[in-house]
């Protein structure tokens, strides 16, 4: 049939003008030109002069193999075809061809990129007669078209669509290929592969072009590491579907991480991929999930397209191989040299303030958290002191073994209660509850078999806080500061959480006019706290840290000239209630006396109708150097002192136990940590001038290392002194006097 076809067209020619050859006939005959001068035979192979002999072109662009002049489909690049569209709105493209001496037209046909990805309608028409018909966007892969004109003389293509551009490529004309061929990316490292991407919607691409030593170098952050190399999907907006391809033709292998970009939203994202539009698999990811490694076989696709579809939130893949071939500079994971580079490496923190003594400590306005009554230079507050706060903050620990610190209720923000959460690797290891009148707790947590941890807090209104952070043995560079109190005043002063109460001080000028005041039963008090603001229902409190006091005592009673009503009085030591009384404004002033050597923190409060209660005249006692017995050195160890009082013929004898805490570092007198001469000297410092020098409690349990239970004496500074000499070794403590002696010889 096809022969007869050309037979019969060439006698038609004939009668026009020219010569036409039919070898297989052995016929030849004068040959006529068509209207448009342009005669294809099958053997002159040339598709590009077919491709120019283009007739009815709307909206199309011609490309005959110019070195210079070439477009993209799904990361190829061709030299050669036909390129359908304008990229504006409801486009209709199309082209003609006159295909009477052709048998068959093969093509590429595909998705111009980087132009819009809107799907177009695709008709192919032989002598006006719609053959073939189908729709196509910006996500098909290239599809292979063959057409059979052998018995038709028009050829007409046509693309409706919006925006986007669609193309026919590497046309050939029965045997007559492109003489250009398209060329497919070959990867020789895999920034190439980062920057050969195409069709990307709403990503950045950081392909590790800058210098390393540029200021701005581009990078990536996910969960603390730092990445050079990859792509970010989304653009931080509402309802954001990014997306980036990647011709794949000749490679067999990607592998990524894929992680929440740090700081940005942790609203929940739908990651889909896809190998030649076909969904091979698809995953949820939120801020807090930790970093996945994913290994692609790409050897039977062509295209590798990933998407992601969030609200405001940003993920990306990093560290992106191809067929082995890794990222030119290594993701960066944190090593800190100091704990304080651990606070400052936290990311996705949310309603958080990190502190991480970067501050002179000469500085005004040196930032530090009040915790308990202690001043901490180092940490992390939780909460930002408003109503239904969720407050997050993460740091990496893939180079870290242990991490610990000090947590509790941040002084004078609100005491209500908050859920406390601490999790590695997003599964939840520890949760509890705190409020605003608990003693500060310790934690150290196992973080060896972690990369990621995170901790949470959810609160109305009131913070907390880490603080106190060491990582691997490595401390805050300025220990936190426990009060210790050189007058009475200081320790008014000191108070900290008060609610409805007035501290009197005394710093006023004993001259001055309005010279605050204090008056309890016609007594008048120039220091001391008063407790109510005269309102009905009024609940007062007021805290005050005592880690390095022993005894409390002071005047209470009925502030003079506030209503009578009664108020009922309770004292916690470390949140337990050791006392409870009620008191009227008819009664006479009571003296008290607390200990308080086993706690850390005293708090005082009243509940009253219009009244206000004061205690006053208030007086604190620390022994520097006490008698120290105890049992075993595994117990807490006791003080006891006596005290001897005579007013004429009647004497008094008070005997007073201290319990001391645990050691926690024998020889470490300064609880700075260490063990050298500076513990020893502050022995014997203490030991001749107790009034100038003073060792806490704890100090006091850890420099008792000779005779374990008997007393902070010279010979403990002696042994101590040893350890400068590697006679002794921290370990080795406590020793027995004998032991001591021993080593003398």
């Amino acid at each position: 049939m096809r022969k007869s076809k050309k037979i019969i067209a060439g006698i038609m020619a004939v009668a026009m003008t020219g010569v036409v050859s039919f070898p297989e006939a052995n016929i030849t005959v004068p040959a006529i030109k068509p209207v448009n001068n342009v005669v294809y035979a099958a053997e002159k192979g040339e598709a590009e002069k077919f491709i120019e002999s283009a007739e009815n072109k709307v909206n199309a662009s011609i490309y005959t193999g110019d070195a210079d002049r070439s477009f993209n489909v799904n990361g190829r690049t061709y030299y050669q075809g036909v390129v359908l569209g304008n990229g504006n709105y409801n486009c209709n493209a199309g082209v003609s061809f006159n295909v009477e001496n052709v048998d068959s037209i093969s093509f590429d046909f595909g998705h111009v990129d980087w132009s819009s990805s809107n799907e177009a309608t695709i008709s192919i028409y032989l002598d006006d007669v719609l053959t073939e018909q189908f729709k196509m966007n910006g996500y098909n892969i290239t599809k292979e078209c063959s057409i059979d004109v052998s018995n038709a003389s028009k050829m007409r293509i046509t693309s409706s669509s919006d925006y986007s551009k669609y193309a026919m490529a590497n046309i050939s004309v029965d045997e007559a290929k492109a003489a250009t061929p398209a060329v497919i990316p070959e990867y020789e490292t895999a920034e190439d592969f980062v920057r050969g991407n195409y069709n990307g919607s709403n990503i950045t691409a950081v392909d590790d072009s800058d210098s390393p030593n540029a200021v701005d170098r581009k990078s990536i952050h996910i969960n603390g590491r730092t990445y050079y190399q990859g792509v970010i999907l989304g653009n931080g907006n509402y309802n954001c579907n990014a997306a980036v391809s990647f011709n794949v033709e000749n490679v067999d292998n990607i592998s990524f991480d894929f992680g929440h970009v740090d700081w940005s939203s942790s609203n929940e994202a739908t990651i889909s991929i896809y190998l030649d539009d076909v969904l091979t698999e698809q995953f949820k990811m939120n801020g807090y999930d930790i970093t996945r490694n994913y290994s692609i076989d790409v050897s039977d696709a062509s295209k590798m397209r990933i998407t992601s579809s969030s609200d405001y939130s940003k993920y990306a893949m990093a560290n992106i191989s191809v067929d082995g071939a890794k990222a030119a500079t290594p993701a960066v994971i944190p090593e800190y040299e100091t704990a304080e580079d651990f606070v400052r490496g936290n990311y996705n923190g949310s309603n958080i303030t990190a502190i991480d003594d970067s501050d002179s400590p000469n500085a005004i306005d040196r930032k530090s958290i009040n915790i308990n009554g202690r001043t901490y230079y180092q940490g992390v507050i939780l909460g930002n002191g408003n109503y239904n706060c969720n407050a997050a903050v993460s740091f990496n620990v893939e180079n870290v073994d242990n991490i610990s610190f000090d947590f509790g209720h941040v002084d004078w923000s609100s005491s209500n209660e908050a859920t406390i959460s601490i999790y590695l690797d997003d599964v939840l290891t520890e949760q509890f509850k705190m409020n605003g009148y608990d003693i500060t707790r310790n934690y150290s947590i196992d973080v060896s078999d972690a990369s990621k941890m995170r901790i949470t807090s959810s609160s109305d209104y009131s913070k907390y806080a880490m603080a106190n952070i060491s990582v691997d043995g490595a401390k805050a560079a300025t220990p936190a500061v426990i009060p210790e109190y050189e007058t009475a005043e200081d320790f008014v002063r000191g108070n900290y959480n008060g609610s409805n109460i007035t501290a009197v001080d005394d710093s006023d000028s004993p001259n001055a006019v309005d010279r605050k005041s204090i008056h309890i039963n016609g007594r008048t008090y120039y220091q001391g706290v008063i407790l109510g603001n005269g309102n009905y229902n009024c609940n007062a409190a007021v805290s005050f840290n005592v880690e390095n006091v022993d005894s409390i005592s002071f005047d209470f009673g009925h502030v003079d000239d506030s209503k009578s009503n009664k108020s009922t009085i309770s004292i916690y030591l470390d949140n337990v209630m050791k006392d409870r009384f009620e008191v009227t404004g008819d009664e006479a002033v009571k003296s008290y006396s607390i200990d308080v050597s086993n706690a850390s923190k005293l708090r005082i409060t009243s509940s009253s109708d219009y009244s206000k209660y004061a205690m006053g005249n208030i007086s604190i006692s620390s022994s520097q150097n006490p008698d120290l017995t105890t049992t075993t050195i595994t117990t807490s160890i006791t003080q006891t002192t006596t005290t001897t009082t005579s007013t004429g013929k009647e004497s008094t004898t008070t005997k007073t136990t201290v319990q001391l805490p645990d050691a926690t570092l024998f020889g470490d007198t300064n609880n700075d940590g260490d063990v050298n001469i500076s513990d020893a000297v502050l022995i014997m410092q203490s030991i001749a001038n107790p009034d100038e020098y003073r060792i806490t409690k704890q100090g006091r349990s850890n420099a008792d290392v000779v005779d374990n239970g008997n007393g902070v004496t010279n010979i403990d500074a002696l042994a101590i002194q040893y350890i400068e000499i590697k006679t002794i070794q921290p370990d080795d403590f406590p020793l027995t006097s004998t032991e001591l002696d021993a080593l003398n010889k």
